[in-house]
């Protein structure tokens, strides 16, 4: 099958009547014929331009920390946070240092904050299962929650398998490991159902906390409490926590 080209003399006509549209006029004549090609080349413009800009201005969060029954001042938060990039030379506009505030757990049943409390719970799971939660900062109440669930990593292990790239924050921390517990199985549901069953569970021990009380930046911040460290055990990011811990104890 062959295909006819257009002859001359129809060229020329269409050339004439091309000089003889005005601005306006020739901009309805190639919307009218090309319309469907603009369209497809806008979108085509768009997707480009906006894979582009997400490139450039994608953010990759440096840390994610969580301050659980425990409340920072502005100037503990500013050497926690905002020293700590600065000396990283780290901006902050590409690599946050995301921390997560307010949260509150308690097994009070006569607790007034039930509501925040339940909150602070899913906000707890929502980001630990989102791997959005790297480290802890806790009290007592709160380590032995997170202890007791999993959520913490065995500080042993984290260290002994980082020791290349962190060869002396073993040594520096091994005096302010602690012990907990995690609960690997246990009847709690059939004592629920039934409280006269025996309770009876299959536990774990191991140094899953870091006692902050000698730590220089949380040393005089006034906690009358113990205040405590625990690395979340799913991180996708072990070296930036430890990174972050030579910045804690680099003067111990």
């Amino acid at each position: 099958m062959t295909i006819k080209k257009d002859s001359p003399k129809k060229e020329s006509r269409g050339r004439e009547v091309w000089k003889s549209l005005t601005f306006s006029g020739r901009l309805r004549y190639l919307w009218d014929y090309y319309k469907l090609h603009f369209v497809i080349a806008a979108v085509l413009l768009y997707m480009a331009g906006f894979t582009i800009h997400g490139h450039f201005t994608k953010k990759e969060p440096l840390l994610y920390g969580a301050m659980v029954n425990v409340a920072l001042s502005r100037q503990l938060e500013e050497q926690l946070v905002d020293r700590y990039l600065d000396e990283c030379s780290i901006n902050p506009a590409k690599n946050p240092f995301m921390l997560y505030r307010n949260l509150y757990l308690t097994d009070d049943p006569s607790s007034e904050v039930f509501e925040y409390v339940h909150a602070s719970q899913m906000k707890i799971l929502g980001t630990i299962n989102a791997a959005e939660m790297d480290f802890a900062v806790l009290d007592r109440e709160a380590f032995d929650a997170f202890a007791q669930n999993g959520f913490l990593y065995d500080l042993d292990k984290l260290l002994d398998e980082n020791a290349a790239d962190h060869p002396d924050l073993k040594k520096k921390l091994s005096d302010h490991l602690v012990t907990n517990m995690e609960i690997k199985e246990d009847n709690a549901k059939e004592i629920a159902l039934n409280p006269s069953v025996e309770y009876h569970s299959v536990t774990a021990e191991y140094k899953m906390g870091i006692d902050l009380s000698s730590c220089p930046v949380f040393r005089d911040s006034g906690f009358t409490d113990p205040v405590y460290l625990g690395v979340i055990s799913n991180t996708p990011r072990p070296g930036a926590v430890l990174d972050y811990l030579e910045y804690l104890y680099r003067d111990v």
